[in-house]
């Protein structure tokens, strides 16, 4: 699961560090739909899927 995120997001120039129980992705400031993934994230996070 981690290897397809990454193999997906790669392709936007995101970095992803794998931390000990969390995925932290780091995105470019100039990705064009930043605003919206991160609504997304957001509401998985508030869902209890974190």
């Amino acid at each position: 699961q981690f290897n397809t995120i990454r193999l997906k997001i790669i392709k936007i120039g995101a970095r992803i560090r794998q931390l000990s129980r969390k995925i932290r992705i780091h995105l470019p400031t100039s990705f064009p739909w930043r605003g919206e993934l991160q609504k997304i994230w957001l509401s998985f996070a508030g869902a209890g899927y974190t």
